[in-house]
């Protein structure tokens, strides 16, 4: 389960990278 909230941290980390950027 961990993992998987690991990977939720990411992916929104990733999207609100994306979303600064444009």
């Amino acid at each position: 389960m961990s993992d998987y909230l690991r990977n939720l941290d990411k992916e929104r980390e990733r999207a609100t990278a994306a979303n600064v950027k444009y």
